[in-house]
């Protein structure tokens, strides 16, 4: 259905290309190992089957595509290679390679990519695949935890937790991850609700300066404020393509309880909503990560109030008309 144009778009500067986030074109990547609880894989299906997404976004006037699910290839597992320090390396680097793959040309139909995990090491693709087109994208991730983990100081080996150093041009890609190119500039990213760092990652926040907002900053400037600062430095000149990686463990657990990292003292439904609802206020979105939902984990009535949690975040981000934008980059 979708075609490659001659060349990537993203590496001629200041080419003027007009966007239309009309289609939410939905990727699932049942994918688990990038960290070690089971259930997280078999997120993609719960929600469109369970929560209903894909009927909860038609409701709200989107005309929605799915896609179906990403599974590597035979011809992905080649390009990578097993690396000690990062468990379960080589098949992480084959899902995001696929997803990076499957994202590109749905960016290049000007289609707004919804990503179902899976675990957050699925961002790595999503955002290597939209930076391949916009090579100017911003990022803003959301999260527990800022992922800025080495596969040389990570406590735990897992992929989840480096995926947004993998995901800046900071560090030469990891062994493994070698078709890895396209990347994010560290002052394209800005990170928020962190509550929880590692003793590299702090190490690193100070080494790249990327921008992030702790849970604290929250509480002291509200998120309005916060959301603010964010599109001020992110956006500048209102020109810039964003995406937004969405760990639902950012949500205080009572919140979203049906998630491997609980992290207690988080974001509550509000807050989460209005993240969603200022950068759908840009009209400058392209793509979003939904990412570290595990319906293996709680109660019925937990996983109904995740589900909930999810759909209302998902209809808040995409809530509005989207106009037609010109992006320069």
């Amino acid at each position: 259905m979708f075609h490659r144009l001659s060349g990537r778009i993203g590496s001629i500067a200041w080419h003027r290309r007009r966007l239309s986030r009309q289609i939410v074109s939905i990727v699932g990547v049942p994918f688990g190992k990038g960290q070690t609880k089971k259930g997280v894989e078999r997120g993609p299906t719960v929600l469109r089957e369970e929560g209903r997404l894909l009927e909860r976004l038609r409701e709200i006037g989107c005309e929605v595509f799915d896609v179906g699910d990403v599974l590597p290839t035979s011809d992905d597992r080649a390009l990578t290679r097993s690396n000690a320090r990062l468990t379960n390396a080589s098949e992480v680097s084959a899902t995001c390679y696929r997803l990076a793959e499957t994202v590109a040309p749905l960016a290049e139909n000007d289609h707004f990519s919804l990503v179902l995990g899976g675990d957050h090491s699925i961002s790595v693709g999503s955002i290597n695949g939209l930076v391949s087109v916009w090579n100017n994208l911003g990022v803003v991730w959301v999260d527990a935890h800022p992922d800025l983990n080495s596969p040389n100081d990570s406590p735990t080996g897992n992929a989840h937790g480096m995926s947004a150093l993998s995901s800046l041009k900071v560090l030469q890609s990891p062994h493994g991850f070698e078709w890895l190119k396209s990347k994010v500039l560290p002052n394209r990213l800005v990170q928020i609700g962190i509550r929880q760092i590692d003793p590299g990652e702090r190490r690193r926040l100070a080494e790249t300066n990327v921008k992030f907002f702790s849970m604290q900053d929250v509480d002291r400037y509200g998120i309005g404020k916060i959301m603010e600062m964010t599109m001020e430095y992110l956006q500048p000149s209102k020109d810039r393509p964003i995406h937004l990686s969405f760990d639902i463990d950012a949500f205080d657990p009572s919140v979203a309880p049906c998630t491997g990292t609980k992290v207690p003292g988080g974001l509550s439904l509000r807050e989460g909503l209005f993240i969603g609802e200022t950068l759908a206020d840009t009209e400058a979105l392209v793509g979003m990560d939904v990412v570290e939902f595990n319906p293996d984990l709680g109660s019925e009535d937990q996983l109904e109030t995740t589900l909930e949690t999810i759909n209302m975040l998902v209809a808040a981000t995409l809530r509005r008309d989207r106009k037609k934008i010109t992006f320069q980059y």
